[in-house]
């Protein structure tokens, strides 16, 4: 090897010692583009409805963090339709800056490759319907975003719109039966009965008593010729006659003949004595029976 050849081996050689123990990178071998491939994805999704993507990237560089984003729409020109779940549960727009931080970060092992787990939907707002791309872009942490890529590979999908909400029926409120309070059944008041009051007798005016008989003492007389005087003197002494029937026992008596006069007089007091009595016991029997009501 001529000594002009040795000498350029050699300072190269030293050039390459200097700059690999000061860090600097000059020459950078580029093997090829990074590129995804889906192991797990879905083939139909509605809008809205999030899901789940399965991928691995190779051709990064060794042991370094990277951004994620999804980017879905109907042609590889117009990937605005899509959304990425950060860590914290929000869905970020396809809008939203790279500097925010909030899109998930995924790390390359020694070889440069990855593979994880991205969640994504298409927007509610300004999703469409029909045959959509799916891709990934990718950014280096800390790197400028005007450093970030779509990967290469993709997958088809369907999205279909919501569905329609139906509406939902409210419950009709049963009315709760009131229970009606059984009616007490109103006994009637009783009447207050008078009570009879004791019983008053009005007197009843006796009969007059002019109508008893008054009774005349006739004075005895003394037999005539030929009358036997025990019969004459029983049948008249203590004799008692009304004095109707005394009177008229004169007027009969004056014109009456002696001989006839005793017998009649017998006769007549015996009609009269027995009305007498029978008088008395009529208004005596009236008497009891008034006092008796």
């Amino acid at each position: 090897m001529p000594a002009r050849r040795k000498t350029l081996v050699v300072f190269f050689i030293f050039i390459l010692i200097y700059l690999s123990l000061s860090g600097v990178k000059i020459v950078k071998v580029v093997i090829g583009a990074p590129s995804a491939s889906f192991s797990s994805y879905p083939n139909t999704v509605m809008v809205g409805e999030e899901f789940s993507v399965l991928f691995s990237v190779e051709s990064l560089d060794a042991s370094s963090s990277y951004y994620f984003k999804s980017r879905i729409g109907p042609d590889m020109s117009h990937l605005t339709k899509g959304q990425t779940k950060s860590p914290s549960g929000e869905w970020l727009s396809d809008s939203e800056s790279w500097s925010s931080g909030k899109f998930p970060v995924f790390n390359t092992d020694e070889k440069g490759t990855i593979s994880g787990n991205i969640f994504s939907r298409v927007s509610p707002n300004v999703g469409v319907v029909g045959e959509n791309y799916y891709v990934l872009r990718i950014l280096k942490v800390g790197e400028d975003s005007s450093r970030a890529q779509t990967l290469e590979g993709s997958f088809i999908f369907l999205v279909n719109p919501p569905p329609t909400p139906t509406p939902t029926p409210e419950p009709t409120a049963i009315p709760t039966p009131t229970s009606k309070p059984t009616p007490t059944p109103r006994l009637p008041t009783p009447t207050p009965t008078a009570t009879p009051s004791a019983p008053t007798f009005t007197p009843i005016p006796t009969n007059n008593p002019s109508l008893v008989p008054t009774l005349k003492i006739t004075p005895i007389e003394l037999a005539g010729s030929g009358e036997v005087l025990g019969e004459e003197e029983e049948a008249t002494v203590g004799g008692f006659y009304p004095l109707e029937a005394t009177e008229e026992a004169e007027k009969i008596e004056e014109a009456t003949p002696a001989g006839k006069k005793s017998n009649k007089n017998k006769i007549l007091g015996g009609i009269f004595l027995g009305a007498g009595l029978v008088a008395i016991f009529g208004a005596a029997f009236s008497l009891w029976y008034t006092k008796l009501k």
